[in-house]
């Protein structure tokens, strides 16, 4: 019972870690995206 407990403490934790660097990929993907696009327009 308390090995249950302590795997989904982790579980959560790791969950949580995940989806917070998660957002942070998604954010610098989105600002790269820009930079491109704005290099490719003055490119042009």
């Amino acid at each position: 019972m308390k090995s249950k407990q302590i795997f989904f403490i982790c579980a959560g934790f790791c969950s949580s870690i995940f989806y917070i660097s998660h957002q942070d990929i998604k954010q610098k993907l989105a600002r790269i995206k820009e930079n491109v696009a704005v290099t490719i327009y003055f490119n042009s």
